[in-house]
């Protein structure tokens, strides 16, 4: 018996957080900025007093680093266990980036409010470089893979351009799908242009 109340209670209180966790996702995804926003806006959008905010929450940095490791983590980590794993040619390269893409335009206001936090937070900031440095490693090793076959840019170390390719790629992916303006073809082929010369050198 103690143990089925304890189990319902820690659902219970999952089912709270993550109630906050989405109210924090709604608010951000409707145009609330995350330097603007308040506990108390929060707690009033997951419909629950402030004071009960903190029995879940010590803060709203902690909200934002669930929705991370809840939202972003979970499915940049699924990238990159396969990324580049595989030497399936160009069209290959192609397929994995667009999925990349795919993964930062559905978590854009998230990688939003996490890249305004990183500024000030160092907590928020050392989750956010882990996600990037994440995919570095693996990028790393197939660049590595490609050198030894004789195909890529000669004499440029494989980490270094791992570590350029994968800050650029962040970079220009965040800022061009944030800004209706820019042609979001034309950025990708040019994305997939540099990425073809470092494993390929054409």
């Amino acid at each position: 018996m103690a143990n089925q109340n304890t189990d319902e209670q820690n659902s219970y209180r999952a089912d709270v957080e993550q109630n906050i966790a989405d109210s924090l996702l709604y608010l951000l995804n409707n145009g609330s900025s995350w330097g603007d926003l308040t506990v108390e806006d929060i707690a009033t959008q997951a419909g629950i007093k402030r004071t009960l905010f903190y029995v879940y929450f010590p803060d709203k940095r902690s909200v934002l680093l669930k929705l991370g490791h809840d939202l972003i983590a979970t499915t940049i980590e699924g990238v990159s266990e396969g990324w580049l794993v595989r030497d399936e040619g160009p069209e290959g390269l192609r397929a994995e980036l667009e999925t990349w893409l795919r993964t930062q335009d559905e978590f854009k206001m998230v990688s939003k409010a996490l890249i305004e936090g990183s500024n000030s937070d160092p907590e928020i900031r050392a989750f956010w470089r882990g996600l990037s440095r994440s995919v570095i490693e693996p990028t790393s090793d197939r660049i590595a893979r490609a050198q030894a076959a004789g195909h890529g840019p000669e004499g440029l170390s494989a980490g270094m351009l791992a570590f350029c390719l994968i800050l650029m790629t962040e970079k220009v992916t965040f800022e061009g799908l944030l800004d209706s303006s820019v042609e979001k073809a034309p950025m990708f082929e040019a994305l997939f242009g540099f990425w073809r010369y470092a494993l390929y050198g054409s």
